[in-house]
């Protein structure tokens, strides 16, 4: 066993040399190495992290308890160094990767995915993403890699999609978790969601059942916070630095960068493959209680209404936005909501689809009528738009699209913001009204919205009718953009 040992630290320092030689062979190379010359070093950098793995796996099972001992770096350096290494592998990739994405061959890119695929199994193999200084830029580094082999694909993705899916989801609260869980609870909404019968099961894509009927959850509710913390790296008083505002936005560890990598993942998958993306809808975005703040089984919708950091929200709306583009065809065609008291123990794909684009339009409208940052804005209503676009309305609530159109309406008589802004908030109301009234066949509840209080008793009620709100958008003070968008 001591040889064992012997022999394994003697191998660490060996690929500790050899990251040594790479970095200072990527430096003489700098932008100017050739496609050869950056796929030689990739190869290489392949075979070391392979290795560096493998030394983290055997730990791993050395240890016995199925806890790894690595993750108490005080207990163990030697562990510590290793994953040092391992960032610094991932970081070297991450900067040839940078430069040769687009160009290098099929073979490499498939021994590039192949690797990050194993790799990622291994650090969420127990559904536990720790939360620290140390694994905050592993994870970054690593998942930055996976963002720009996965953005450019040589290959068909399709063997990869669910289990890169199921492990990106995790990292959507990663760093946030020590915040409490929190509601929010608007004015009542004739969109919001209903509450789900607690026999009925969440639906699961097949390859996430289990034989037994046991749900495969990516992360146990019965989890807590104490728990992480058991196997939290420690961290040294300069991680707390607040100088660059990370740790004012309550970002100590700038895990914000791993939640971001994690999302433009989603993000590239779902433009190289979006025909797998359909059973995996109810992994990524949320079923019930949409604005439900979550610690676990968190979707793109807990990162886009929660999350501190507005780029991280901005890239989740970007990511609902092109999953949307990408299933429209077939949520029209499936997509269908039941009432919760109409469901019975199994959820079909049709209906699940259906209360997730419920609870997208509670959450769009959420975020609508209280949003104020413009750049998140005009994401949300680009989303919006495209939801509107891709939802079956006669197979959903009646009240639903009327809901919706009066709520625009609403955000049009909006004057709080300055003028370019009130211009391009107008614009974007516009065109959702537009994908609202283009819907197919038209619908008599909107026709109704439409006619209501035009001829009302009062002439507050008049002005608030829809039809007057869109010729007001019509004068001649208005933009022309605003004027046109009002009369289409």
């Amino acid at each position: 066993c001591l040889k064992g040992h012997c022999d394994r630290t003697s191998a660490l320092n060996t690929l500790s040399d050899c990251l040594q030689i790479l970095r200072f062979l990527s430096k003489d190379l700098g932008r100017c190495g050739s496609l050869t010359e950056n796929s030689h070093v990739l190869r290489v950098l392949i075979l070391i992290i392979s290795c560096l793995q493998a030394e983290l796996n055997m730990t791993d099972k050395s240890n016995g308890s199925g806890i790894s001992s690595h993750i108490s770096v005080s207990t163990n350096n030697k562990n510590q160094n290793t994953w040092d290494m391992e960032i610094s592998a991932f970081s070297m990739m991450e900067d040839i990767l940078c430069k040769i994405a687009s160009s290098m061959s099929e073979v490499l890119w498939q021994s590039v995915v192949e690797v990050l695929r194993k790799v990622m199994d291994s650090v969420t193999a127990r559904n536990l993403i720790i939360e620290s200084s140390v694994m905050s830029r592993f994870y970054t580094s690593f998942l930055r890699c996976l963002h720009f082999v996965l953005s450019e694909p040589k290959a068909s993705l399709s063997g990869h999609v669910a289990g890169f899916m199921a492990n990106l989801q995790m990292f959507f609260v990663y760093g946030l978790r020590s915040s409490s869980p929190s509601a929010i609870t608007p004015k009542e909404n004739k969109t919001d969601s209903q509450s789900r019968s607690s026999g009925r099961g969440r639906y699961k894509p097949p390859h996430l059942r289990k034989k037994d009927g046991k749900t495969n959850d990516s992360l146990d509710d019965r989890s807590s916070d104490s728990e992480s913390s058991r196997y939290d790296l420690g961290s040294s008083d300069s991680d707390l630095s607040d100088t660059d505002g990370y740790a004012k936005n309550g970002d100590r560890f700038r895990s914000s960068k791993a939640r971001l990598a994690a999302i433009l993942c989603i993000q590239d998958i779902c433009r190289a493959d979006p025909k797998s993306l359909t059973s995996l809808w109810p992994l990524l975005l949320p079923e019930n209680d949409v604005l439900q703040q979550r610690k676990y089984r968190a979707t793109l919708m807990t990162c886009l209404i929660f999350d501190p950091i507005t780029k991280v929200r901005v890239e989740a709306a970007s990511t609902i936005a092109t999953m949307l583009e990408g299933q429209a065809l077939v949520l029209t065609q499936v997509a269908e909501y039941k009432e919760s008291s109409k469901l019975g123990s199994f959820t079909t794909l049709s209906c699940s689809l259906g209360q997730i684009l419920m609870q997208l339009h509670t959450g769009m409208m959420f975020l609508v009528q209280r949003e104020t940052q413009t750049t998140l804005l005009a994401a949300v209503f680009r989303v919006l738009i495209l939801l509107i676009s891709a939802t079956p309305y006669p197979r959903m609530p009646k009240e639903l699209l009327p809901t919706v159109i009066t709520a625009m309406c609403g955000r049009l008589l909006d004057r709080n913001s300055n003028k370019n802004e009130h211009y391009a908030l107008l614009v974007n109301v516009l065109s959702c009204l537009e994908a609202a009234f283009a819907k197919v066949p038209p619908s008599s509840d909107v026709f109704g919205v439409l006619i209501d209080h035009c001829a009302g008793p009062s002439l507050a009620q008049q002005k608030s009718s829809v039809v007057v709100i869109l010729l007001r958008c019509i004068e001649e003070e208005m933009h022309f953009s605003v004027r046109c968008g009002a009369l289409q």
